[in-house]
């Protein structure tokens, strides 16, 4: 009456069948299994298992669960509960219900599907197919992510391995990636992305966004939102809308547009094709600056290397960049300042091929 199932620690449970009731029937409300566990399913009642063996077709009816399982876990099916899955193993056709679900897995998840809950994914493993329906997700993973779509929900991603074919309809949206992401969409919605891998074909509808790469960025596209860039990595073909833009990059910028927007670039690397439109726009730049192009806007340009074809509109322009006085400014608030005077007489040890501005 006790703990009838303590005896049994050390043998393979084939079927365990019980219905657990709060101080009726004498069964352990806490139970502990060293052992293997198959078919597994419990009452309407609060349920804990601690199972450090594997589960197979575990199916937990309307009642609180919590499953804290350092085996393998294959087919699991929970219904109107509250569930928490704490798993170390291996996880295949993970399907549950209209509940609240809490996933901490290190191990590899294939085949999730969640319906209408809250969800916590914890994955520090693989995950294959992940669907989540209208929901709140939270999915920390350190494992490789395929086809991962979530629907209307607010969903938050910590994902340390690869994410591939990302997909999240209108929700809240917090990307922590470590790994590659490629073809990333995300609706309407407010998104954070941190990432350390490389971004291929990145698209963001209208939202807020806040990117922190330290990899490669490829067709980075973003609608109208507040974007901030800390990019360490390469950036190539990056687009941004209506938004107010923050780059901080510390790597190669390919082929940089924005919009109508406020941009802040503090590049450390080399930047081609830079164009920006109607903004604010300010360049603290270490390395080589080639194609520079802005049109009505102000403009700051902090340089310590060459400047080739610098072109600005319709702006107020400040560039500091001598290599012998690095904190010298230098103004031109007029156009006779390049009429009267030679560009060398500046002390700039760059090449301004054009500057024509209309102050």
């Amino acid at each position: 009456q006790t703990a009838p199932v303590r005896v049994l620690s050390k043998c393979l449970l084939t079927c365990l069948d019980v219905s657990w009731q709060s101080g009726g029937d004498g069964h352990c409300e806490s139970p502990f299994f060293r052992c293997d566990v198959h078919n597994l399913q419990e009452g309407r009642d609060g349920l804990c298992l601690c199972i450090r063996g594997y589960v197979h077709n575990i199916q937990v009816g309307r009642s609180r669960v919590c499953l804290c399982i350092r085996g393998d876990v294959h087919n699991i099916q929970v219904r109107r509960s509250r569930i928490c899955l704490c798993l170390t193993g291996d996880v295949h056709n993970l399907q549950v219900g209209r509940c609240r679900v809490c996933l901490c897995f290190t191990g590899d998840v294939h085949n999730l599907q969640v319906g209408r809950s809250l969800i916590c994914l914890c994955v520090s493993g693989d995950v294959l197919n992940l669907q989540v329906g209208r929901c709140w997700v939270c999915l920390c993973v350190s494992g490789d992510v395929l086809n991962l779509q979530v629907g209307r929900c607010r969903v938050c991603l910590c994902v340390r391995g690869d994410v591939l074919n990302l997909q999240v309809g209108i929700c809240w949206v917090c990307l922590c990636v470590s790994g590659d992401v490629l073809n990333l969409q995300v609706g309407r919605c407010r998104v954070c992305l941190c990432l350390t891998g490389d971004v291929h074909n990145l698209q963001v509808g209208r939202c807020r966004v806040c990117l922190c790469f330290t990899g490669d960025g490829h067709n980075l596209q973003v609608g109208r939102s507040l974007i901030c860039l800390c990019v360490s990595g390469d950036v190539l073909n990056l687009q941004v809308g209506r938004c107010w833009v923050c780059l901080c990059v510390s790597g190669d910028v390919l082929n940089l547009q924005v919009g109508r927007c406020r941009v802040c670039l503090c590049v450390r690397g080399d930047v081609l094709n830079l164009q920006v439109g109607i903004c604010w726009v300010c360049l603290c730049v270490s390395g080589d600056v080639l194609n520079l192009q802005v049109e009505r806007s102000l403009i700051c340009l902090c340089v310590r290397g060459d400047v080739y074809n610098l072109e600005v509109g319709r702006s107020r322009v400040c560039v500091m960049g001598d290599n012998n006085n690095p904190d010298e400014l230098y103004y031109y608030k007029e156009p006779r300042c390049h009429q009267n005077r030679h560009l060398s007489e500046c002390s700039l040890s760059v090449l301004l091929t054009c500057l024509d501005v209309s102050w």
